[in-house]
């Protein structure tokens, strides 16, 4: 062996636990991220079940299964195989049916490739300006030989420690990447439906092709695809009482906090005296296990106090209420705004919480 192939060979295998660990601190940092902790992996009737409402305003329901459909049909020929495929479509009921079965896969490297095939059932239900997508029936296959259900394999139950606050590690590249998978759907069929691109890959994607650069927000709670508001408003601030109002947790942010962001009026406080309505909506998310908002202006929207101001305050008011049902400060992250031909979307971290029950 001659020292060229001798020297070739040693960064080869100098290279390759480098690549696992690579794998290994990934997965770790994704065990601390609340949103794959308690509750991620959503259960209906003791079955995992996910699932994301759409509302789509002015779409008529035929418009909105056309759009599923073609984007479900396409999703799964593209795992070419001949399990994935539709199944069930009811264009009367508004219902569609897919069966998929993929691979996820959980390190690969030089000398291996750790892998599991799951099958899956996505199921669509489109009425007149709405939908919801669910992702069930999960199941995984693992070296050929090894069956699990999800409901025996990434639950809160099996795969979550006594206290809910970390991933058991052998279960950890499971719950992380099938929740990941979930969401990544989600946001597909968003697209799909006319919501504006998140993923910070796809818009790299769109501006290499150069097509328009957009983005939009993944809330935890119902996506608008289109909201309703039109204006910006100015405003008396309503007083609020200190009293009356509870303080959330950061770290446990409850789901009728998500329904407020996706159902509710939002105002954004830059002053005592002035708001500003999100045209394109708001919503909740994390970034480094942050919880953090991201507000959305339309381009013809005044966009200047907002874009210098340091914190601000958004306020959910409930239909017919006059004071807020949720208050919620932030700091603006200025070197995250981002832009486009239509949005102008403003990155807050929550400093603090306040909900009126």
């Amino acid at each position: 062996m001659n020292k060229v192939t001798q020297l070739l060979l040693l960064i080869f295998f100098i290279n390759i636990p480098l690549s696992i660990n690579a794998n290994e601190d990934k997965n770790k940092t994704k065990r601390d991220d609340p949103k794959y902790l308690i509750n991620a992996v959503p259960e209906v009737n003791g079955k995992i079940v996910f699932s994301k409402e759409y509302k789509i305003a002015g779409m008529s329901k035929i418009d909105i299964f056309n759009r599923i459909h073609n984007w479900m049909g396409k999703n799964l020929d593209a795992m070419k195989n001949e399990k994935s495929r539709i199944a069930y479509s009811n264009k009367d009921e508004g219902v569609i049916a897919g069966m998929a079965e993929q691979w996820i896969v959980f390190s690969s490297t030089a000398l291996s490739l750790d892998r599991t095939l799951i099958d899956y059932q996505l199921t669509a239900y489109c009425s007149t300006g709405y939908c919801k997508l669910t992702l069930s029936k999960i199941r995984y296959t693992y070296e050929e030989k090894e069956h699990y259900v999800a409901e025996n394999w990434i639950s809160d139950k099996y795969a979550l420690n006594k206290k809910k606050t970390k991933i058991v590690p052998g279960l950890a590249k499971w719950r992380i990447n099938t929740i990941d998978l979930a969401n990544d759907t989600f946001i597909d069929a968003a697209v799909a439906l006319g919501a504006k691109e998140t993923r910070p890959e796809k818009i790299a994607e769109e501006k290499k092709a150069n097509e328009e650069n957009i983005i939009d927000t993944n809330p935890s709670g119902p996506i608008i695809i289109q909201n309703k508001e039109v204006n910006t408003t100015t405003v008396t601030q309503p007083s609020i009482s200190s009293t009356g109002y509870t303080t959330i947790d950061l770290k446990h942010i409850p789901g009728n906090i998500y329904a407020l962001m996706g159902n509710s009026k939002i105002e954004i406080y830059i002053s005592k005296t002035k708001a500003i309505v999100a045209n394109t909506g708001c919503a909740l998310g994390f970034q480094a296990g942050n919880p953090v908002t991201y507000c959305s202006l339309s381009a013809d929207q005044p966009s200047k106090d907002m874009g210098e101001a340091k914190t601000y305050t958004l306020k959910l008011f409930e239909e017919g209420h006059s004071e807020p049902t949720a208050i919620i400060k932030c700091s603006q992250l200025k070197d995250q705004v981002i832009e486009s031909k239509e949005t102008r979307t403003y990155v807050g971290k929550i400093n603090e919480i306040l909900f009126k029950e």
